[in-house]
């Protein structure tokens, strides 16, 4: 096996505007190759495969490690995601749990073979020895596999078949109202995810800080990049070419979007990461480093949807589970 893992970059379209978004999800195979699935264009024509190999374009582009200057999360109640799709490739992606067994996640990482599915909390995963199998993968409404048409619809929610329980998982706390209601907001926001690093690879479960560009997409010069107003965000680092950024890539798909909102305590969950940017990206390769488009969950619709699951949004306090 060859020291750098190659990776393919399968480049796709999406219909709905003039802007480019990139679908974080990554999938490898047997031999160690990794196959990051793109959504390279709002529309236009299917693009070819290129392929990439990790180490020397990355180091050229100057993408910092991890999860594009992130570190090791100790939070876990962020999990890994594996699942084959009908092409037979694995694909990895990043979720959290949001109640006894059940993981919220980006939309197009619940477009797999049902009986694939598998996930865990480990730090890295491909050193994992406790992987939980899902029963069911329910989308959230809007949302079908195929459409290629993301307009804040891209969630889904995998339903385990066992409750993984340990002394230290929390349930990560929702945001508890609409976030159009919030006055003020932090000028970053936390991003985790299993994606792909510089010098690690994929697999580990990173943090990073990431700078608020809009919360809610409603500047024309946002909708015109892929955003749509009030059901998503954008999440960039704006600093120079060249300089260290912080962002998330393929493989954080699903993963959560954290704020630490004035007078709460708690750090909460309001939004999912769902595709990037495809323009102003630091790395031409991987189309990351440039900012990403996140899905909102503070919203009427998402409340209502994961009510009709059973799912309590409620802080919740379970016997033996840290709350933060």
């Amino acid at each position: 096996m060859t020291t750098f893992l190659r990776i393919a970059l399968a480049l796709s379209t999406l219909y709905i505007a003039s802007a480019i978004g990139i679908d974080r999800a990554v999938s490898q195979n047997a031999s160690a190759q990794i196959n990051v699935s793109t959504e390279d264009g709002f529309y236009g024509r299917r693009d070819s495969k290129h392929t990439y190999v990790p180490g020397g374009a990355i180091g050229k582009d100057r993408i910092t490690p991890y999860i594009f200057n992130g570190k090791p999360s100790h939070y876990d109640d962020v999990f890994g995601i594996s699942y084959k799709k009908e092409d037979g490739l694995n694909y990895i992606c990043s979720g959290t749990l949001i109640g006894p067994h059940q993981i919220i996640t980006a939309g197009h990482c619940g477009c797999g073979i049902k009986s694939s599915y598998q996930v865990t909390n480990s730090a890295n995963i491909r050193s994992a020895s406790k992987w939980f199998s899902v029963k069911e993968v329910l989308l959230f409404d809007g949302y079908y596999c195929g459409n290629d048409k993301i307009i804040g619809n891209d969630l889904a929610i995998l339903i385990l078949n066992a409750d993984p329980k340990g002394p230290t998982h929390r349930l990560r706390h929702l945001i508890p109202h609409p976030m159009a209601s919030v006055a003020s907001w932090p000028a970053t926001f936390r991003a985790l995810g299993y994606g792909l690093t510089e010098k690690s690879g994929w697999g580990l479960r990173l943090e990073a800080h990431i700078p608020v560009l809009s919360i809610n997409c409603a500047d024309k010069q946002f909708t015109k990049r892929g955003c749509t107003p009030f059901v998503e965000m954008i999440l960039a680092d704006r600093r120079p070419s060249g300089t260290a950024v912080s962002d998330t890539c393929g493989g954080d798909s699903g993963g959560p979007i954290m704020a630490q909102l004035p007078g709460d305590p708690k750090a909460r969950l309001v939004g999912v990461t769902s595709r990037g940017m495809g323009s102003d990206q630091q790395s031409a390769s991987l189309h990351c480093g440039g900012g990403g488009i996140y899905t909102v969950l503070g919203r009427y619709s998402v409340a209502r949807w994961l009510d009709s699951l059973g799912i309590d949004k409620s802080d919740p306090t379970p016997s033996g589970r840290v709350t933060e």
